[in-house]
């Protein structure tokens, strides 16, 4: 188990189950805003799966993250997959088949 602070645990958790204050959900809860367009790009509305993986300048952190931990990764389209992608890194094949065929 990876010792990871608190506040982490629960924005994974808010990621994953797609509560997070985006300019989308909000919306839908009926917050007037002036735009639901992503402040980083300016192109698609602002929904996590957006946020954290297709925008653009997102897609630039992310390549950058790479090369500072010196690894190869494929970007995954959905959160939950991304998230899992991750958390297989540092299990046997073994685990891995456990972890996926439970899914």
């Amino acid at each position: 188990m990876l010792n990871v602070e608190p506040v982490t645990k629960i924005c994974a958790w808010r990621v994953l189950l797609n509560r997070l204050p985006t300019r989308n959900n909000l919306s839908k809860r009926r917050v007037v805003l002036n735009s639901n367009l992503c402040p980083l790009c300016n192109q698609h509305t602002e929904a996590t799966q957006h946020l954290f993986l297709s925008c653009v300048m997102i897609q630039k952190v992310w390549d950058n993250c790479d090369k500072w931990i010196d690894i190869s990764s494929i970007r995954q389209n959905f959160v939950f997959k991304h998230f899992r992608s991750f958390h297989l890194l540092g299990c046997t094949l073994v685990e891995k088949r456990a972890f996926t065929s439970s899914i």
